[in-house]
């Protein structure tokens, strides 16, 4: 078995002359509170692996605890395994000292010598439009836009309505979805405060919605 820790940023290489299981650990440290972490994995030489990652809650490594990566069941050269920690995790658990969350990479065919190319890759996240989706105190608090999204990538906004201002809800629609593959499906995810709600106080500074952390999943 081999262990290897991976800081934010860091890319390099390493290599085998036989089996061998690879656990990487991808630390948070350092990151801020608007940053996540994306990681690619490549194998070299002779080698066709699978990828598997514990999620950050887990708690342990215990071989229940280990999922696939989606697309990363079977990766051989030049191809490449690619996947993105949910943005709204890291820097609570880069303050809590809970270290990263681990990918195991197996070879699961081929002989002789191989290895295995990584990075991880810091994302700072930059809501868009953040003038347009300032609603108010402007006269006409609409916005409306038209976006493109490509694979593995997030986009944030930040919808803001000064408070006591007149207006007591706010609409957030998704609407003429298309997708290049009908299979990967689109995900919105919101959080907002409302006193006099079922969710109060949510909207931290730097606490971006995500697949771990939301309030209202309705565009699944």
């Amino acid at each position: 078995i081999t262990r290897i820790n991976v800081n934010p940023g860091q890319s390099s290489s390493v290599s085998f002359t036989e089996d061998t299981s690879v656990y990487f650990l991808l630390s948070y440290n350092g990151l801020q509170g608007n940053q996540y972490l994306e990681f690619e994995l490549t194998p070299t030489g002779n080698a066709v692996v699978t990828v598997d990652t514990v999620p950050e809650f887990a708690g342990c490594l215990s071989e229940s605890n280990f999922i696939t990566v989606p697309g990363c069941g079977t990766v051989s050269p030049p191809d490449s395994c690619y996947f993105v920690e949910s943005p709204c995790t890291t820097e609570t658990e880069a303050f809590l000292n809970f270290g990263g969350v681990y990918a195991r990479v197996e070879r699961i065919s081929g002989t002789g010598d191989w290895g295995l190319e990584y990075r991880s890759i810091i994302q700072t996240i930059s809501p868009i439009d953040s003038s347009e989706s300032r609603l108010t105190p402007i006269s006409d608090p609409i916005y409306t836009a038209t976006k493109v999204i490509n694979e593995f990538d997030w986009h944030f906004y930040d919808f803001f309505v000064t408070e006591n201002d007149g207006y007591t809800t706010l609409d957030v629609t998704v609407s003429g979805i298309s997708c290049d593959s009908g299979s990967v499906p689109l995900e919105v995810y919101m959080s907002w405060g409302d006193a006099n709600g079922d969710y109060s106080d949510v909207a931290y500074e730097s606490f971006y919605p995500a697949d771990l952390c939301f309030n209202q999943n309705g565009f699944n």
